[in-house]
């Protein structure tokens, strides 16, 4: 007797076929239930369906729905096919089915096994059931409008809330809990007695209810949405409220369940910022202006994408919340480079830009001066893409490099400037970057720090990180060496004495620093083999250095040069900035023309386009021979 001819045998071999089969089912249960958008749940239920089959290294699976395709890798159509249709209330509207490409296993019966032909049906019965609840869902969009249910008086929205109670019944349990909510917050007579007995408030005595929740745990009470509970709910929300009310709240409820698949992944600390991006995707039209999400929902959502993205910090969450939308994030996700399995932000630096560019543009239409003002184009490094770089190139040891002696630190600096520079970044940092120097073309480039703790209230560290420009001159692989080696140099000086220095002065040495990147087009316009702006200057919101006592600290300070800034922020003993309290601008450093004359700017910085170095000209030079274009 051969083995398949042992009946304990195929015993186990049947029992085994049953267990493959029930978790198919069980699995497809879970995809199919999921928030994920509809193509995703049924390209994952694809993927798995050859797992529920006597072979499934051989066998693949294909479902066809509305024109689109869904197929599960290396499938291809054979004489050996099961195939199911899949009816949507009485219409065919796609098919599910099931092959083997490469040749059936041998079985008695056929290629495929009697309880397979079960197992499919039930599977198209499955997607059945989704594409309805998945179309129902989109019944209540804003391209249906109350008026238009209205018009079909109560028997429209009733027709789909029987729908849902069968194909999506957690879905009606929601809209049936939170319309009660809603009855009882409006008043509704009969709402407050049916919430009581919904509950089983109404067992319990006065002398019960009077210590439930104050000094012992409430008595937990076992609740479900009857049938009959469900349609009491409903006779009172169409007795106490029009058509178009009713229509209009379950409306914003099905719209704020539609994106629980990105609430869901914005609240899952282990989603990395490539799953929210895609979760960003799925819902291209989201935004306050849309009638079907809440504004509690979109708050929500926006919330955690500040807290993503932009900072952690309440203050910066309760100021932006505000100033932004939805629509904001997915352009900002278009310009973020991270590494995989990502949870970085934008850093100190990108999240003062990104604030600034949200909390001005409702004073562009406002104020024709302030319409005037541009933000350069800036592609930005997630925060942890300088641990990928260490990682990558087997850097951790320099995690514990801040607790060094400062001046072993400063020895070293310069070598372990090298080391980045002869370091390499991975293939997924690489192609990002490789994304956004396609997109600034030939543009002069700046790479800019923005580290964690940068330009927050507690530590500016102004002037401690690098800051590098590019010509941005030559074939596409100089310009890319370029960008990646300033990159590399940025990421080194984070190591360097001065920024250590400040943050152990400011008690800062035991935060795990991690630096964002950004990459910005130089504003500016060529004179010869020059590229510069007309002037540029750094901002401070407290002036320390007031010239006269009409002069507030209040007032800010602006420390303004020729050219590009770097001679603003740096301090230099052989020139001087134009220093302008904001507040008071007629109030001059310099009042006599002997003094205006002696502290005015000598130099400016310049990117040479012909030599891609940034070099220091003396202004006379430059308004000698260029000065009638000089912007």
């Amino acid at each position: 007797m051969n083995e398949s001819e042992n009946p304990t045998n195929e015993l186990l071999i049947s029992l085994r076929e049953r267990a493959k089969e029930l978790n198919c089912l069980y699995r497809s249960d879970e995809i199919l239930s999921s928030g994920d958008p509809l193509d995703r749940r049924l390209q994952k239920l694809v993927d798995l369906i050859p797992s529920g089959w006597f072979a499934p290294e051989s066998c693949r699976a294909r479902i066809e729905y509305h024109g689109g395709i869904f197929k599960s890798e290396g499938y291809a159509d054979s004489d050996a096919v099961l195939e199911e249709p899949i009816i949507v209330q009485g219409n065919r509207v796609g098919s599910l089915r099931v092959t083997y490409p490469d040749g059936p296993p041998r079985l008695p019966g056929g290629p495929f096994l009697a309880e397979e032909r079960k197992l499919i049906q039930n599977l198209a019965q499955r997607v059945s059931q989704a594409i309805l609840s998945d179309t129902l869902m989109h019944v209540f969009k804003r391209d249906h409008t109350a008026e238009e249910a209205a018009s079909h008086g109560s028997g429209g929205w009733r027709s789909v809330l029987d729908m849902l109670a069968i194909t999506d019944r957690r879905l009606y349990v929601t809209l049936c809990r939170r319309m009660l909510n809603h009855l009882n917050y409006i008043g509704a007579e009969g709402a407050q007695d049916l919430l009581e007995r919904w509950i089983g408030r109404t067992s319990l005595s006065m002398e019960q209810l009077e210590h439930e929740g104050l000094n012992q745990p409430s008595r937990k009470q076992v609740i479900d949405i009857t049938e009959e509970i469900a349609g009491e709910i409903f006779v009172i929300a169409g007795a106490c409220m029009s058509d178009e009310q009713v229509f209009r709240l379950l409306q914003k409820w099905i719209g704020d369940n539609r994106i629980d698949y990105l609430i869901d992944t914005l609240d899952d600390h282990s989603s990395s910022l490539s799953d929210i991006c895609q979760a960003i995707d799925q819902h291209p039209d989201l935004d306050t202006k849309e009638p079907d999400i809440s504004i509690a929902t979109l708050n929500a959502v926006k919330v955690s994408l500040i807290r993503r993205f932009v900072s952690r910090r309440l203050e910066y969450i309760s100021r932006v919340k505000d100033m932004v939308q939805v629509s904001d994030f997915r352009k900002l996700a278009k310009t973020v480079i991270f590494p995989p399995e990502s949870h970085g932000q934008l850093g100190g630096k990108g999240a003062g830009l990104f604030i600034a560019e949200h909390a001005l543009s409702d004073l562009f239409e406002q104020d024709e001066a302030f319409s005037q003002i541009r933000f350069a184009r800036t592609w930005y490094i997630a925060s942890d893409g300088i641990i990928d770089f260490m990682r990558y190139n087997n850097l951790e040891e320099l995690l514990e490099y801040r607790y060094r002696d400062i001046d072993q630190i400063r020895m070293d600096y310069p070598n372990l400037v090298q080391l980045f520079k002869n370091s390499a970044f991975s293939p997924e940092m690489t192609r990002g970057i490789s994304a956004a120097l396609d997109d600034f073309e030939d543009r002069p480039i700046i790479v800019r720090s923005s580290s964690l703790l940068e330009d927050s209230e507690i530590a500016a560290f102004s002037g401690k990180h690098k800051s590098l420009f590019l010509a941005n001159t030559g074939s596409k692989e100089e310009r890319m060496a370029s960008l990646l080696d300033a990159i590399a140099e940025v990421y080194a000086s984070m190591f360097g004495p001065d920024p250590i220095g400040y943050r152990a002065e400011r008690g800062l040495l035991d935060f795990q620093e991690e630096m964002g990147i950004l990459i910005q087009e130089v504003v500016g316009q060529r004179l010869g083999p020059w590229f510069m702006p007309a002037f540029s200057g750094v901002a401070f919101s407290r002036n320390e250095f007031r010239w006269s006592a009409r002069i507030d600290k209040d007032d800010g300070l602006l420390r303004l040069v020729p050219g590009l800034g770097t001679r603003a922020v740096d301090r230099l003993s052989d020139d001087y900035p134009v220093l302008i309290a904001p507040a008071k601008p007629g109030l001059r450093v310099n009042t006599s023309v002997d003094e205006t004359i002696r502290y005015a700017p000598r130099y400016l910085d310049a990117i040479n386009l012909e030599s891609g170095r940034l070099e220091t000209v003396p202004v006379e030079e430059v308004l000698s021979r260029y000065g009638e274009s000089y912007p």
